[in-house]
């Protein structure tokens, strides 16, 4: 992937690992995954299975018993479209037509628009926020964690890769440019929190000057809001011009120490390093 992109995303800390519009993304980076699994034989498929009965204390689905998505009749469809995976998965509306544009069937939707068409339904009253997906609501997993969750997604995408054709070839650049998508909402909608404790701790205390990154325009701000981050990089090479030569260590000091303070600082940061390795695999296999 893009290393000064990724640098910027290695520092930042999250505060959820879904809700608004990132987590509308990552909904539809779950149905681009999907649909790649699909190339796969029906016996070797994991993803668009819910658990029957989780059992939360064992970290277990009991019997290992799963409910595949099937498509909602009368259809020649075989396989679930956007609509169907979601409301598979719970929380959706069977009444809703998520997919921007006319056809609900597409295997490509039009990423921006569906995941603004996610976030608008799930934040009108009465209800309030775009829900996370339990991992064992989406695949066949050994685990509800997080984490696990966001890597054995990549891995199914990265093993699907060996089908990979020119018939078949949009739907890897789907997945991979909500995937970069994803990582631009992720970084913009935090930005804020990064920016706020990097002036406290390295600008009023330390004496550097921190620099910006934008990101462009939230698609669902009201009124129009501009994403931003800190750009490290550029912060460093300031710093260090401006006298300050030890800047590397003192922004590797301030990333240590946040973490360490805040358990949620470093609860999220690991999610933000398991979307990178997700990338990472996209890299070795995919492109």
């Amino acid at each position: 992937m893009h290393a000064p992109f990724f640098l910027a995303l290695f520092f930042l800390i999250t505060r959820t690992w879904a809700g608004g519009f990132q987590g509308a993304l990552e909904k539809v980076l779950l149905y681009a995954a999907y649909e790649i699994d699909g190339l796969n034989e029906p016996s070797s498929r994991k993803l668009g299975f819910r658990c029957v009965t989780w059992i939360d204390k064992d970290d277990m689905c009991k019997d290992d018993e799963w409910e595949e998505c099937k498509p909602k009749p009368p259809t020649d469809r075989t396989r679930c479209n956007f609509n169907e995976l979601h409301v598979h998965m719970g929380k959706a509306d069977p009444k809703w037509k998520v997919v921007a544009g006319e056809d609900q069937n597409t295997r490509t939707p039009d990423i921006k628009g569906t995941a603004i068409n996610i976030n608008t339904l799930f934040t009108t009253p009465p209800r309030s926020k775009v829900p996370n997906t339990p991992p064992f609501k989406a695949m066949k997993t050994t685990s509800a964690n997080y984490n696990k969750f966001i890597l054995d997604v990549g891995e199914v995408v990265a093993a699907s890769s060996k089908h990979k054709d020119a018939t078949n070839q949009h739907l890897f650049d789907q997945f991979q440019s909500c995937l970069d998508q994803l990582k631009v909402a992720r970084t913009g909608d935090h930005g804020p929190y990064l920016l706020e404790h990097a002036r406290e701790r390295l600008g009023k205390a330390k004496g550097m000057e921190i620099k910006t990154m934008d990101l462009g325009v939230n698609p669902v701000s009201d009124p129009p809001e501009r994403w931003s981050t800190v750009d490290w990089a550029a912060t460093s090479l300031a710093a260090r011009k401006a006298g300050i030569t030890d800047s590397d260590k003192l922004i590797n000091d301030f990333r240590k120490k946040w973490y360490s303070d805040d358990r949620t600082a470093g609860q999220h940061h690991a999610v933000i390093k398991s979307f990178k390795r997700v990338d990472d695999m996209m890299g070795r296999w995919c492109r």
